[in-house]
């Protein structure tokens, strides 16, 4: 079939703690943002969080832990993230890191190509990070996965292309 074959050894990209980033951002989706999964993503010292941010993220867990904020709260048959229910009932500054957070999270994990993806990753990154900040083997984990991102980008490029194709010799 001609379909190039490559063994490669070594870890998964996940294994590293810079690889992670993806996965806990899964995480705090699909954990409706609990207490552990926010403190997991945002207390990693291995994303270099701006120093505005790292200010939030003190304020953000300090909240968490003063007013409980632990898991998804079940309310009227809708269930919210711990941080938004509390949040109705007590304004703090926090809340707005939260909902960027959030935001990002959420155009992250909804994202429906590779592309998006991609695009709602370097949103993020702008967004929370301290770019220059990376360690230099915490950057090269992270470009891996970009490395990769950026092949899975070419090869669903491929199959659209290919699809277009057969399409126009069907209707011929």
């Amino acid at each position: 079939y001609g379909i190039p074959f490559q063994i490669r050894t070594g870890k998964k990209l996940t294994q590293y703690p810079a690889g992670t980033l993806f996965r806990l951002i899964l995480d705090c989706y699909e954990e409706n943002y609990s207490f552990a999964t926010i403190k997991n993503l945002c207390l990693n010292e291995h994303f270099p969080w701006s120093d505005t941010r790292k200010e939030e993220i003190q304020q953000l867990i300090a909240f968490g832990i003063k007013n409980n904020c632990l898991c998804a709260i079940k309310d009227k048959g809708r269930e919210f993230s711990p941080w938004e229910f509390v949040f109705a009932e007590k304004k703090h500054p926090c809340a707005v890191f939260f909902k960027d957070l959030k935001y990002h999270i959420t155009k992250l994990v909804n994202a429906s190509s590779f592309n998006e993806i991609r695009v709602a990753y370097f949103a993020f990154k702008e967004a929370f990070f301290d770019e220059s900040a990376f360690s230099s083997y915490d950057d090269a984990i992270l470009g891996r996965c970009l490395k990769e991102l950026a092949s899975l980008i070419h090869i669903s490029q491929s199959f659209q292309n290919l699809s277009k194709e057969t399409d126009s010799t069907r209707s011929a």
